[in-house]
């Protein structure tokens, strides 16, 4: 198991890295688009749209992480 982990762990490196870009890109594209924000499943606050697809590009950082601490093959 901890050999399939490292051997596609440069895979998800990737893919993860390519969102995040794109929640970058999406986010500064789409700066003052308001949009109704959620707690417990109800409306709250109004958001932007920005800070919400940060909150995802946050919580991918962090897998990413995560990720980087498993041993990978040299070359």
């Amino acid at each position: 198991m901890a050999m399939f982990a490292r051997a596609h762990s440069l895979t998800a490196i990737e893919s993860l890295t390519a969102v995040m870009r794109t929640l970058i890109e999406l986010a500064e594209r789409h700066l003052d688009w308001p949009m109704p924000g959620y707690t417990h499943l109800q409306r709250a606050q109004p958001v932007y749209l920005s800070h919400h697809l940060l909150a995802y590009f946050w919580k991918f950082r962090r897998d990413l992480a995560a990720l980087r601490l498993l041993p990978h093959r040299d070359g």
